[in-house]
């Protein structure tokens, strides 16, 4: 039988109905004709009448469907309640339009709802058979996969995190860890990564060079005796910072910020640094419940984004980082 649809499925095939939408509009913005009665006769006027505005209000229209179908696709995002709001909002929006457009459109072709002065039959059976239901589908899909992806965070934060420890890394854990550090959701949130993650045999050479430096402290991190990732610290240039990575199956659970509390313990040089990507406020959340204060932000190379995007610097002083809170959040 085949699996529930996850998070990813549903957003996916929201994504597949915006995007046709957005493709549509573009269309028609550049020119194209195909279909347009089926929108209306105002729209095949204004095209005609007034080209250049009829384009540009089509472009911004495909922009903005556009931002509706991204949005919940991307990783984490600075204020991610903020955006999973914008999400539910468009979500209810395109599923009220849509029923109710479709609806009214059935009503009318039925002869249930007589319009005075007629109306554009042609016009009228794309928006019963077309447009709005293809908005309804859009918001509902995104709907769901919104539900579900909020329903799985809630059952991992209520999940017991378990007896988190630290051990040295094995030749065994190689292969997990692997797979761990090339899952392409981690990959573009931590940013500042290898430039190929499916490289293996340049993951190896550089797991053997750091298990083999006394400069470099690599620790597992192991929930219940399960590998969950790693942690550790390195020194570059004179100074110490911390480094870690979780599976993204473990995200959500505190793992993060004990397995952190753990290393600090054992790792008493102080200061001790750490970076950041500044859009990865899940990581920086961590790293302040830890103890570390932001000193400065830099722009540098993320070979994961391509492109040079703005990196935070933290610093921790004292002799120990906090204790971690119970819902540290997650890093990759």
């Amino acid at each position: 039988m085949p699996g529930k649809p996850t998070q990813t499925h549903l957003l996916l095939g929201a994504a597949a109905a915006g995007l046709t939408h957005a493709g549509f509009s573009l269309y028609w913005a550049l020119g194209g004709r195909w279909l347009l009665p089926t929108v209306g006769q105002w729209a095949v006027n204004g095209a005609r009448e007034a080209p250049v505005a009829a384009g540009l209000l089509l472009v911004a229209v495909a922009a903005v469907k556009c931002a509706v179908v991204i949005i919940p696709l991307v990783g984490p995002l600075p204020r991610p309640g903020l955006w999973r709001a914008f999400a539910w909002l468009a979500a209810v929006v395109l599923t009220g339009y849509g029923a109710l457009n479709t609806i009214v459109a059935w009503l009318v072709l039925g002869g249930a709802v007589r319009p005075e002065g007629g109306f554009d039959r042609q016009a009228m059976i794309g928006h019963a058979y077309l447009w709005d239901p293809l908005f309804l589908v859009w918001g509902i899909l995104l709907g769901a996969g919104l539900f579900i992806g909020g329903r799985d965070r809630r059952n991992r934060a209520a999940e017991p995190i378990g007896e988190v420890a630290l051990r040295p890394v094995d030749d065994s854990d190689l292969d997990a860890l692997f797979e761990q550090m090339r899952d392409p959701e981690s990959v573009r949130m931590a940013a500042f990564v290898a430039r190929n993650p499916d490289d293996r045999p340049a993951f190896d050479a550089h797991m053997a060079k750091i298990r083999a430096s006394p400069e470099v402290t690599i620790r597992a991190v192991t929930v219940d005796g399960r590998l969950a990732g790693t942690v550790g610290s390195f020194a570059v240039d004179g100074e110490t910072e911390v480094t870690y990575w979780i599976d993204r199956s473990c995200w959500g659970r505190g793992i993060a910020g004990r397995a952190l509390a753990l290393l600090l313990e054992s790792v008493r040089v102080r200061p001790l640094f750490a970076r950041a990507a500044t859009d990865n406020m899940r990581s920086l959340r961590v790293l302040q419940r830890a103890g570390f204060a932001i000193i400065g932000t830099e722009v540098a190379f993320a070979a994961a984004r391509n492109a040079e995007i703005e990196e935070t610097i933290l610093r921790l002083d004292g002799s120990s980082g906090r204790p971690p809170a119970p819902d540290a959040g997650h890093e990759a």
